[in-house]
């Protein structure tokens, strides 16, 4: 009897081992319809690639705030002006000052270009005595010399720089202070050049009321009209 329940507990046995053969085998997919061996992950996509910025643009040298200083004036941009020169001193007076005298010609030069319109040089030529333009634009044609935080800027052929500029917080600025031997000369030469300013001005300012009114009967007869009114400023001012 006991060979017999040994029997039996022994095929059992076997039988519940060959059930758990197979049911391990379909677990792992031997047959194929278990689970299935995973793929590698892909691998991690590369960063983007960010480009460095740009590297920043020179500041401009003495030249060049010299040139858009020369701009601004053209164009009567007063606080442009101011913006390009020197805060200390008298440079802002002269700025703005400069600006009002370019102003002046220029009203001028549309006037007499109006009142003349069968002649297309009628301005140029009633302003010739006071080229104030070209002589702005002579700059371009200066040789820039630095030495440290401050800069000359000199015509070709000129021994005296026609102007000067300094350096503070790395930007350059045009001094327009007038170049004397002492600050008291500086002093005698700015007040010289205001009274000159202010009498080219109204120089230009008769000249092209005259113009207007007809009192001038060809750009010439206006351009000698306002030539003389220019020397009489420059004796004037002295």
């Amino acid at each position: 009897m006991h060979t017999v329940d040994r029997h039996l507990r022994f095929r059992a046995s076997r039988t519940s081992s060959r059930a758990l053969a197979r049911l391990v085998l379909l677990t792992i997919g031997v047959t194929g319809v278990g689970l299935q061996a995973q793929p590698a992950p892909p691998p991690p996509a590369a960063p983007p690639v960010v480009p460095a910025p740009p590297a920043p643009a020179p500041a401009p040298g003495p030249k060049q705030v010299a040139q858009a200083l020369a701009g601004a004036i053209d164009r009567g941009d007063a606080a442009a002006a101011r913006g390009l020169v020197v805060a200390h001193g008298i440079s802002p007076q002269l700025a703005d000052a400069t600006v009002a005298l370019a102003g002046a010609v220029r009203r001028l030069e549309t006037t007499a270009g109006a009142k003349f319109a069968g002649n297309g040089a009628a301005g140029a030529t009633v302003t010739r005595a006071l080229r104030l333009t070209e002589g702005l634009r002579a700059v371009e044609q200066a040789q820039e010399q630095v030495d440290g935080d401050s800069a000359t800027l000199t015509l070709p052929g000129a021994t005296v720089p026609v102007l000067r500029a300094r350096r503070a917080d790395g930007a350059w600025r045009v001094d327009l202070t007038p170049v004397a031997p002492d600050d008291a000369a500086a002093v005698r030469e700015a007040k010289r050049l205001f009274k000159l300013y202010d009498l080219l001005i109204k120089a230009a300012d008769q000249t092209a009321a005259e113009v207007n009114a007809g009192a001038h009967a060809t750009p010439e007869d206006a351009a000698a009209a306002f030539a003389g009114r220019v020397l009489r400023a420059r004796v004037m001012a002295e």
